[in-house]
């Protein structure tokens, strides 16, 4: 009796540099590798989230945001192995927004701490535009503050730049810095006594 060993497939495997944070609309490789298969196919859930070639080429789409899986299936003599990776799609980042109640005047030489808000922002970097206006300092990722210059009154310009996915983007506020209030001087009275 003549018996035909058959390996058995390994286990499936995707590269370890495979992203699982990618941007919408990006193109991403998550070709997979098993011992002894013959053939590989891949699937993605949900089928909304992108399209992937036979090499395991994902294209994501521009719309889907939120969790997707790459499955790879290795096919050969004995039974298939499957295995798959859970990657995060995210959304462009949006363009900051001043809040609400972000004032509209200030005071020259007080400090001022403030935030914009953009959705799916890395980080928030901020620019005082105005030259000698004062200083700006960031204290936490999307959060600063400005100190104003004593000295300078009038309209100042600060910029909200955030990062993430896609193009940079800025939003703009503009506020009015109301100048130091002067200690008052008296003319010299003649001395009559």
């Amino acid at each position: 009796v003549n018996v035909t060993f058959r390996p058995a497939v390994g286990n499936v495997t995707f590269p370890s540099n495979a992203p699982t944070a990618v941007c919408q609309g990006e193109t991403n490789t998550y070709t997979a590798l098993a011992n002894n298969s013959t053939n590989i196919t891949y699937s993605l859930n949900p089928p909304n989230s992108g399209s992937i070639s036979n090499m395991g080429v994902v294209s994501w789409n521009a719309t889907y945001r939120g969790p997707a899986s790459v499955i790879a299936t290795a096919e050969g003599e004995c039974d298939p192995q499957t295995d798959s990776i859970v990657v995060f799609v995210r959304a462009e980042v949006t363009s900051p927004v001043f809040p609400s109640s972000f004032p509209d005047t200030v005071c020259a030489a007080d400090v001022f701490s403030f935030s914009a808000s953009s959705q799916d922002a890395d980080s928030i970097v901020y620019q005082l535009i105005t030259q000698n206006a004062g200083a700006v300092t960031q204290t936490a990722t999307d959060e600063a503050e400005i100190t104003w210059d004593a000295n300078f009154s009038g309209n100042a310009s600060i910029n909200a730049v955030a990062t993430g996915c896609g193009p940079i983007r800025t939003g703009s506020r503009t506020v009015f810095v109301q100048g130091a209030v002067q200690r008052p001087d008296f003319p010299n009275f003649p001395d009559n006594r």
